[in-house]
């Protein structure tokens, strides 16, 4: 199952817009059955490229370097974020 389905109904739950907003405290109802959906706390793992590259980039701003470096960090962040499995709440 994707990890944009819905693990109750198996339909599409949400956009990816949508999922990647979620966090483990946070909810949103399946697009389909709506039941209620969230992310594992194990997802906040998916926050560590970001919060490396972040501080990094501070530091150096405001080479392009810096921008760089900001950019593939959180781009990364999201990309993990996206492949975390929904649960039911």
């Amino acid at each position: 199952m994707d990890s944009m389905h819905c693990p109750h109904c198996g339909a599409v739950a949400m956009r990816y817009g949508e999922k990647a907003l979620l966090g483990p405290m946070a909810s949103r109802g399946c697009q389909a059955c709506g039941h209620a959906l969230s992310v594992r706390w194990s997802s906040v793992i998916a926050l560590l490229p970001a919060m490396v590259a972040i501080p990094f980039a501070v530091e150096m701003w405001p080479t392009n370097a810096a921008m760089l470096l900001g950019v593939l960090g959180v781009s990364a962040s999201l990309a993990l974020h996206a492949r975390v499995p929904l649960v039911v709440r």
